[in-house]
């Protein structure tokens, strides 16, 4: 799962984004997937050191 806790809205504010549909909309476009599916994969951990 991603890291942040920050919610769509949040995230699309803070990227000059005028509303978090704009974000989610340009987002699928990158990535090919909405911000919740991205946000529902596994990410790899860093190993501890």
């Amino acid at each position: 799962m991603c890291s942040t806790a920050l919610p769509p809205t949040k995230i699309a504010d803070l990227l000059g984004y005028s509303d978090a549909s704009t974000f989610s909309t340009a987002f699928r476009r990158w990535y090919g997937q909405p911000p919740s599916d991205f946000r529902e994969q596994p990410t790899a951990e860093a190993p501890l050191t």
